[in-house]
C-alpha cells in the first residue's frame, strides 16, 4: 500500500514537472523569436571571432599579433557561445540555436527551482513561488 501511494506521487511529481517544462519552454519560443537578438553584440562577437580563431578569450587583436585580454566580460558565456561556433552554422540559425538553448535552459531552471520549493515552502506557496519565478521574465519584457 505505502509502495504503491509512493509510485503514485512520484508520477504524479514527473507529471507535474514535464508539464511546468513544456509550457515554460513552449511560451518563451514566441518571446525568443520577437524579443531575441538578430546578431551577437559588439563585446560578443569579438570574444568568440578571437575564440574561433586565436583559440583564446581576448578583447581585441592587433596587426603585430598582440592580444589585449578580456579583463571585464564574464568568460563563461563567451565559451557557451563558443560551443555553438562548432556546429558551422550560418549567422542567423546561430543566433537561434543559441536562443532556444537559452529558452531550454530556463526551463531547465523552473524545474529546479520546483525542486528547491519543495523543501522549503507547503504546497499553496509553492505554487505562489514557482508562479512568480516562471512570470518574472514576461513581467520585465512587458514593461
Amino acid at each position: 500500500m505505502f509502495l504503491k501511494n509512493y509510485q503514485l506521487l512520484k508520477n504524479n511529481e514527473i507529471l507535474i514537472g514535464t508539464f511546468l517544462f513544456l509550457i515554460s519552454f513552449f511560451i518563451r519560443i514566441p518571446i525568443v523569436i520577437i524579443f531575441g537578438d538578430d546578431t551577437l553584440e559588439h563585446e560578443w562577437e569579438n570574444l568568440v571571432f578571437n575564440l574561433v580563431n586565436n583559440g583564446k578569450l581576448v578583447w581585441q587583436t592587433f596587426d603585430n599579433g598582440f592580444l589585449l585580454p578580456n579583463l571585464w566580460m564574464p568568460p563563461l558565456y563567451a565559451y557557451y557561445l563558443y560551443l555553438f561556433s562548432f556546429l558551422s552554422l550560418d549567422n542567423q540559425n546561430y543566433i537561434f540555436t543559441i536562443l532556444y538553448s537559452q529558452a531550454f535552459l530556463a526551463a531547465l531552471s523552473i524545474i529546479i527551482f520546483y525542486n528547491l520549493n519543495k523543501f522549503f515552502f507547503f504546497k499553496k506557496n509553492q505554487f505562489l513561488c514557482l508562479f512568480n519565478f516562471f512570470l518574472i521574465p514576461f513581467i520585465f519584457i512587458c514593461l
